[in-house]
């Protein structure tokens, strides 16, 4: 396929990917990137930033894509194709180890700071959290609930149930009728698509989730690459904006200087 073919399939996977998690998103328009680069590198590089900026354009308020395009963007304007992909490809190996670092900083507070087995309740849909509970049930007994996350016609904490069950993870939904059931965990946690100073935006209903957290006095985690922090969050619809005095800890690594 051309360059033309290509990126607008990229571009337009993108903008209709409701389904996976912020940092997933952002690798693969990434990985995108790289194929293009690879296989239908343009005479005029000016193409290649044309396409960055209408990627940037799909999820504007997502942070993690958009650092990660802006990092992008930056090696576009190098014009060196080859240099162009090892960087694009180094970008990508940062990413991975961004998420081992604060999953595993997650780990580490949480095995010195709660007794196993662990309860813990969740909201939306997070790529990072579905890969943190994984590598933390192996090593620990856990128990995850899943509060119903319903935004345009989907349930996302159906998905995430499935998938948790599906890596060999003890999940269940929780109605958010039964809410009040979460006095009974050992926290919460979830993702983010945006951490500032003021708080973090998660999918719905986490200002819920939240606020039920701080009435029954249960800590509310974050787990977020440093990829997603940005000087202002804004979230849009589907999305809550989380107030940071609700928020007991954030669970993130050094890697990008964003924070």
């Amino acid at each position: 396929m051309d360059f033309d073919t290509l990126s607008n399939k990229l571009i337009e996977t993108i903008r209709n990917d409701f389904v996976n998690g912020s940092l997933t998103i952002a690798k693969n328009a990434l990985r995108g990137l790289i194929e293009i680069v690879e296989r239908a590198y343009p005479n005029d590089t000016n193409k290649l930033v044309g396409l960055v900026i209408e990627l940037k354009k799909t999820k504007p308020a997502m942070s993690a894509l958009q650092n990660v395009l802006e990092r992008a963007l930056s090696a576009v304007s190098s014009g060196d194709r080859f240099a162009l992909i090892l960087q694009l490809n180094k970008l990508l190996e940062l990413l991975e180890k961004s998420t081992n670092d604060a999953i595993n900083i997650a780990k580490e507070y949480i095995t010195q700071n709660f007794t196993p087995p662990y309860r813990i309740v969740t909201a939306s849909f997070s790529s990072t959290f579905l890969k943190f509970a994984k590598e933390f049930s192996q090593i620990e007994s856990t128990e995850i609930f899943c509060l119903e996350s319903k935004w345009a016609g989907q349930d996302y904490s159906v998905l995430l149930a499935e998938k948790l069950t599906q890596i060999g993870v003890v999940a269940k939904n929780l109605p958010m009728v039964a809410i009040g059931t979460i006095a009974n965990c050992s926290f919460a946690m979830i993702g983010a698509d945006c951490v500032s100073h003021s708080g973090v935006v998660n999918g719905v209903p986490s200002q819920n989730l939240a606020l039920q957290c701080k009435n029954h006095d249960v800590p509310l985690f974050v787990l977020a690459e440093s990829i997603k922090y940005s000087r202002k969050c804004n979230p849009e619809s589907g999305f809550d904006l989380i107030d940071s005095s609700l928020i007991s800890k954030i669970f993130s690594d050094d890697i990008f200087e964003n924070k």
